[in-house]
Parts: C-alpha cells; sequence; structure tokens
C-alpha cells in the first residue's frame, strides 16, 4: 500500500472513531438522565412506602374517646396537636413521642368515664352547628420530612355525630428551624 493510500484509511478511520465516540457520549448522555429517573422515582417510593398519616378519631368501640391514629405506613415521630378552642373550652391532647404504622393512642378523655369528652364536644359544636373548628397534628416521618394534618370538627345536622374530617395531609418545613440532617 501506497502511503498516500495509508493517509486516507487512516483519516477515515479517525473519522470513523470520532463519530463512534459521538454516539457512544450521547447514548451515555441518556442513560445518565434515565438513571437519575429511576433513582427519583425509587426516593419516592420508598418515601410513599413509610409516609406516616396521623388522624384525630372517634374511638369506635366506646365513643368516649379521640385517638390518634397513623393510618399511613410508616411511624411518626415527634407528635404534637395544636389544642382545639370551642368558645372558653380548651382541649389540649396528649402527646406520644413515637406512632408506629397502624398504632393508636389516646389523645384527650376529660372525665373519668370519658364520655365527658364526646359530649362536651357535640354540645359545643351544636352552639354553632355550622362552624368547624380545626386542629393540625404536626409530625416527622422516618425519612426526617415532616408532615402536617388538618382536621375539621362538626356536629351533623341530620344525626347530630361528631364528624371529624382529615381536610389536608402536606409536608411541611421543619418547625423546628433545624437544617436537614443536623
Amino acid at each position: 500500500m501506497d502511503p498516500q493510500s495509508v493517509q486516507v484509511v487512516q483519516a477515515w478511520a479517525t473519522v470513523a472513531l470520532v463519530l463512534l465516540t459521538g454516539v457512544t457520549l450521547v447514548f451515555l448522555i441518556r442513560y445518565t438522565r434515565e438513571t437519575i429517573k429511576l433513582r427519583e422515582t425509587a426516593e419516592k417510593q420508598v418515601e410513599q412506602a413509610s409516609m406516616p398519616v396521623l388522624m384525630l378519631v372517634v374511638d369506635v368501640t366506646k365513643s368516649r374517646y379521640l385517638l390518634i391514629t397513623n393510618v399511613g405506613t410508616g411511624p411518626a415521630f415527634n407528635t404534637y396537636t395544636s389544642p382545639l378552642t370551642i368558645g372558653e373550652t380548651s382541649l389540649t391532647f396528649s402527646h406520644q413521642c413515637t406512632i408506629g404504622a397502624g398504632a393508636e393512642y389516646v389523645a384527650i378523655a376529660a372525665g373519668p368515664d370519658g364520655p365527658l369528652l364526646i359530649g362536651l364536644l357535640q354540645a359545643r359544636l351544636a352552639l354553632t352547628p355550622h362552624e368547624a373548628y380545626t386542629t393540625r397534628t404536626t409530625y416527622r416521618s422516618v425519612a426526617g420530612k415532616w408532615y402536617r394534618s388538618t382536621q375539621s370538627f362538626e356536629i351533623s345536622t341530620e344525626t347530630h355525630e361528631l364528624i371529624i374530617s382529615l381536610d389536608k395531609h402536606e409536608e411541611i418545613p421543619d418547625p423546628t428551624g433545624k437544617a436537614p440532617g443536623a
């Protein structure tokens, strides 16, 4: 082979190498983007698989107590429920440091037998049947994210039963003001 033919073959080989390198780079960029999407999806799935959701409910066995129930799939830490004020009455909720998934505990019992609480709520709410009162429960997940469940209390005008509705469940900024991971 003459030297000029060798140079032509080398030039074409260089062009082919540059093209193949460019195609490889395009595939690597696409692969990297897909990998990032997969990681983000996996993180969201893990977060949702361990997300607590706290709700106030009436103890259906006795209708005496208000319970805080974790209906989510992960434990809740550092729970706090704001007081419920109806007229001159302010009901303060007890707190538990950790509530496991599916667990519940008595949040309020206003009298030795308990019915006083539900009766008090019903009587107070019956005085203002068109008003709904709200309370908020704040808690942290195992992933370190903070959530707030906002619930309203009202009396059914038909059945005169206490209705507790979950109005909103949302992620919130850290109420302690600490930086993530601190």
